[in-house]
């Protein structure tokens, strides 16, 4: 959903989730024609490692994962996907649910949460507004 709702602290990640919307849109609509149906997969909170993927940085160059509070991010990023997050499983279901029944959007978040979010950044956005949740 990082490509959805933009957040700050994962700058780099949501910009290539955004990236990826973008293509598949593009993509549906110019590969659609010839039979070939894309689709956009976008998790909410699903219960990985994703908390841990500093451990295949390299070193350098530094990065907001070697800033101070970094383990405190994760150890409470882990711990959400725990409590809340569907199970690998269960987001694997959805999403070969949503490509047979040629869904565009594919999302595993909770849909009344996400709903509000996403109405919040479309006003905010026909308002000419900075969106919820951001920062200057």
């Amino acid at each position: 959903m990082s490509g959805l709702m933009p957040h700050p602290g994962a700058v780099i990640y949501t910009t290539t989730k955004a990236a990826v919307i973008g293509m598949m849109e593009a993509m549906r609509g110019e590969l659609e024609p010839k039979g070939v149906i894309c689709s956009a997969f976008c998790p909410g909170a699903v219960a990985t490692k994703i908390a841990q993927s500093t451990r295949n940085r390299p070193d350098e160059p530094p990065s907001e994962a070697q800033a101070p509070d970094h383990w405190f991010v994760a150890d409470s990023l882990d711990q959400m996907l725990n409590d809340r997050g569907r199970t690998p499983l269960d987001a694997a279901r959805i999403v070969f649910d949503g490509v047979r029944a040629k869904q565009f959007w594919i999302c595993t978040a909770d849909e009344d949460m996400y709903q509000s979010l996403m109405r919040s950044r479309y006003d905010a956005i026909l308002e000419h507004q900075l969106p919820p949740g951001a920062q200057y």
